[in-house]
Formats: structure tokens, sequence, C-alpha cells
């Protein structure tokens, strides 16, 4: 029972290697120098950190901290109260109701979060499972069993070892 167990739990977690997120990020005052266009077009093209254009939806909810405390609106509501064009350095225009992109202690935004399951590190780690797990059981029968499980296990591990070596080679060439 525990054996299984065992198993259970490791196969979860080599399975969570086979998923991946990606994020995009922006600096606030990337979004700053799209303000006429997020509040006319209610949309801009921004430059993300990773040198992609994403476009950016006024609609959109973002996450940024300000003094301290966690803010999270639309990016329309963010650039509501911002100067059209983007202040320099020090400058210190302030309107009744702040622009929070201009005092935000967030460095970087995230505009969008991707996820995915790489199908060829799940290939992999399938693989992985049988030739460990069928070399595994294959030895116990070999020590274990009586002569003619034997020479099955024997059988066995040589087709288990060409298999491994077939996948070591695949993988090779595909690179």
């Amino acid at each position: 029972m525990h054996r299984l167990r065992f198993v259970s739990l490791l196969s979860l977690v080599l399975a969570t290697g086979c998923y991946s997120t990606h994020s995009l990020t922006v600096v606030p005052r990337e979004i700053l120098r799209h303000v006429p266009a997020l509040r006319d077009q209610g949309e801009a093209m921004v430059d993300t950190l990773d040198g992609t254009e994403y476009r950016l939806d006024a609609n959109k909810n973002i996450s940024i901290v300000v003094d301290g405390e966690p803010i999270t609106q639309s990016v329309g509501e963010f650039v509501a109260n911002c100067p059209d064009i983007p202040p320099f350095a020090g400058d210190t225009y302030r309107r009744e109701r702040p622009c929070y992109l201009l005092d935000t202690s967030t460095s970087q935004i995230t505009v969008e979060k991707t996820s995915s399951f790489d199908s060829g590190k799940t290939r992999t780690l399938i693989n992985t499972v049988v030739v460990l797990g069928g070399g595994v059981g294959l030895g116990f029968c070999l020590s274990e069993c009586a002569t003619e499980g034997k020479i099955a296990a024997g059988a066995g591990l040589v087709g288990l070892g060409l298999y491994g070596l077939l996948l070591v080679l695949a993988n090779h060439n595909s690179r």
C-alpha cells in the first residue's frame, strides 16, 4: 500500500514538471506612454519586457502596489487620472485623484498569463517511468522468479534496454 502511494506521489511530482506558465509583463512607464490611446481607443499596443508587442485593453484588470497596498482595477481606471504625456523623472504633477501608475512600487505589471502542458516532456516522463519501472520489475523477477520466469525477465530486460536505447537515439536526433 505504501509503495502505491509513493509511486502515485512520485508520478504527480514528475507530471508537474510537464506544466509551465509564462507571464507577459510591462513596466508602468510603458502603460503611461499610451494613456491617450487607452483613453480614446480603449486599447494600445505596448512593449512587453520579453520584447514582444501586446494589445492592452483598457478593460483588462491589472494589479499594482501603492504605499504598500495592493490595488486591482482595470487599466482604464488606472489611467483615468494620469497625464496625457508621460512625466519626466522627479515631476511633481498631481491631480486631485492621483495617477497610481506614477506612485506604484511595482516594477513589472503582469498583463497576461498563459499556461501550457508540454507534450514532449509528458512523452519523456511516460517513457522514463516505463523503462525504469519495467527495469526494476523485470530485475526483481530475474533474481526471484523460477527458471522460466528468469528467461522471460531476461528477454524483457533486453527488449527494455533496446527500447531505452532507441528513445535516447530518437531524442538525440531530434535536437
